[in-house]
């Protein structure tokens, strides 16, 4: 295992873009005894603990149930500012304008889902990348399932949002990225395989987070450690695109999609992001 690099962690330095840890800072992170117990949906706040919160946190949280009631195209700064008891003029003191605050929810959601990455981090020191990577897809569907408001800003379309939006949106994932770079170069695996096998990875976080949200499976740690062995499965079957070479997938579309997925085998991987503690 590699030593752990000194500086504060984006956490505790609380850097608004806090998502890039090295992959090697991650490998320092106990190995929990035992799989926590599934945690129940969160509770929402009551109206004594919502006036406590500051504005700017009042106005996202506000935010969010609004979008998610009425959707982004509809959504109104104005009833947003109402819901907070703050004058019309008050969210245009903390967000320039709509997408602005759009925007900053993705960003508090970004960091909520930061903070349970750091927990599995400090619980999971000496274990191995895949083990965390597993971790990571089995907790993220957790974190949809207990916020299923979130699901509304989550899923907005990029092309209703400028650039800034979808930069913010790329930070929910910086910590698999890297981890799944440098389990590749530990494993010899071709760049391309992998990230085949992380959109399968990804389309069961969010097929079993839908399933669990709207009751279609039961939300407990049963189901939960079903798929864990699903994820864990995916990490055992065959690292390879066999399927290439496969007639029935040898169209032009998937041949331009493998191609953009990575390095062919034999080139060199990108190098992940230094790790900046200042």
């Amino acid at each position: 295992m590699t030593k752990r690099l000194s500086g504060k962690s984006p956490i505790e330095a609380g850097q608004p873009d806090a998502s890039r840890l090295s992959a090697r800072r991650l490998m320092s992170a106990t190995p929990n005894a035992d799989a926590a117990a599934c945690a129940q949906a969160k509770a929402r706040l009551t109206p004594e603990k919502f006036a406590a919160l500051p504005l700017r946190q009042r106005l996202i949280l506000a935010a969010i149930d609004e979008i998610e009631e009425v959707g982004f195209e509809r959504f109104s700064v104005r009833r947003v500012a109402a819901a907070c008891g703050a004058s019309c003029a008050a969210p245009y003191k903390h967000f320039k304008n709509r997408q602005e605050l759009v925007v900053a929810i993705l960003d508090y959601i970004s960091q909520e889902w930061l903070k349970r990455q750091q927990r599995i981090i400090d619980r999971m020191k000496g274990a191995s990348i895949r083990e965390i990577l597993i971790e990571f897809a089995v907790d993220y569907i957790r974190f949809l399932v207990e916020n299923p408001r979130y699901n509304s800003v989550l899923m907005l379309k990029g092309e209703t949002l400028d650039s800034s939006y979808m930069d913010v949106k790329a930070r929910l994932s910086d910590y698999s990225k890297e981890l799944l770079l440098e389990y590749c170069r530990q494993e010899g695996v071709d760049l391309r395989i992998a990230r085949v096998k992380m959109y399968v990875v990804r389309s069961q976080i969010y097929g079993f987070a839908l399933m669990f949200i709207n009751n279609e499976l039961p939300y407990g740690e049963m189901m939960i450690r079903f798929v864990r062995t699903l994820v864990e499965r995916e990490f055992e079957l065959p690292w390879t695109l066999a399927f290439e070479s496969e007639g029935a997938f040898q169209t032009k579309e998937l041949k331009e999609f493998l191609s953009k997925l990575g390095p062919e085998p034999g080139e060199e991987l990108p190098k992940p992001a230094p790790y900046n503690s200042k």
